[in-house]
């Protein structure tokens, strides 16, 4: 974890200037590009939508971060920053290493019976080293080939006098890029599962979203536009936008701030004094808020608005044929 000082105040100038609102609508045609390769995927396979949704938020983070577009479901930039993650998210369960119970037996040697976690430490450190160093490579790979496509990483090796950048700053460039894709893929991954859940649960609330977004769509109709739901049309859906505020909302359970906290009602952000939107919580605040916030905003609410607009998410029937009822739970995980 890097401790706060110069370095963590340069990482958020350099993250600020390029997630700003205003620098994340350049990110807006991969939004779309990888929207509609994911409702074809959807439409081939239903059942595979996990699957679907997991390679959606990796293509668009890994092209927004690397320029890097997933296009088979065995891409090793999403195999290893799977592990990577799962890697990281078992060094911060609690207890789960002896280590941090007993400080002293950090000293024992790697040989040591006892010592597993020296060892396990070694391969995950060496998990991250592969993830944060393949994609780098590869883009700039890319870069010396003339193919490569602008995105984050590209614009900081990118010096306004055509320089290269030093061998020191590429290093922090290359942290910095690792970091942007591993803390919003992980993220936007489990708001599209808890966007699925909630729907399967939910089949009313689905079915009003459904409503608005058909009578709206229906302007477009004979038009020249294309028939997909844009991230400026949210300011005319919504019943739509307040359902994408549900899913946000559903980790703050305080009765005082959202009423019925145990259900899923978009309707609550619809009457005159509504209560705060989750998005204010769930990405942070303040000097700790996430700095891609409004990147991952746009994903989501594209991603989500699409997926209502073109099909219809029900319960999975059992061999006799009757429906299943999801169990809502989650993991402990870093992303739940």
């Amino acid at each position: 974890m890097l401790q706060y000082g110069p370095t963590l105040k340069w990482y958020r100038a350099l993250l600020q200037q390029h997630f700003n609102p205003r620098a994340s609508k350049d990110y807006l045609p991969v939004h779309y590009h990888e929207t509609r390769k994911f409702i074809k995927r959807l439409l081939v396979n239903p059942k595979d939508f996990l699957l679907a949704a997991r390679l959606m938020s990796s293509s668009v983070f890994l092209r927004v971060a690397y320029g890097h577009e997933v296009k088979s479901v065995d891409d090793i930039f999403v195999r290893n920053a799977a592990l990577g993650t799962a890697a990281f998210s078992e060094t911060m369960q609690p207890t789960r290493w002896v280590v941090d119970m007993l400080p002293i037996l950090r000293y024992l040697p790697a040989w040591f019976p006892l010592a597993t976690f020296h060892r396990r430490a070694k391969q995950i450190y060496e998990m991250e080293s592969t993830h944060r160093e393949l994609p780098f490579q590869d883009l700039e790979k890319r870069i010396s080939e003339g193919t490569a496509e602008a995105c984050f990483a590209s614009k900081l090796l990118h010096r306004d006098d055509g320089a290269p950048v030093d061998p020191e700053t590429q290093e922090h460039i290359k942290y910095l890029t690792s970091s942007v894709y591993s803390g919003a893929a992980g993220g936007a991954t489990s708001s599209l599962e808890s966007f699925f859940l909630a729907m399967t649960l939910y089949p009313d609330v689905q079915a009003k979203a459904r409503e608005e977004i058909d009578a709206y769509m229906e302007q477009y109709a004979k038009g020249s536009r294309s028939q997909m739901i844009l991230f400026e049309d949210r300011a005319n859906l919504p019943y739509t936008s307040a359902l994408v505020h549900e899913v946000y909302r559903k980790m703050m359970h305080d009765p005082e701030v959202y009423e019925q906290p145990d259900r899923f009602m978009p309707e609550r952000y619809l009457v005159e004094n509504p209560p705060p939107e989750p998005e204010n919580y769930a990405f942070g605040f303040g000097r700790r808020i996430c700095p891609g916030v409004t990147t991952s905003k746009h994903m989501l609410f594209i991603a989500m608005s699409n997926i209502l607009a073109n099909f219809t998410i029900g319960k999975a029937k059992d061999e006799c044929g009757l429906e299943i009822t999801p169990e809502e739970r989650y993991s402990s995980d870093l992303t739940r």
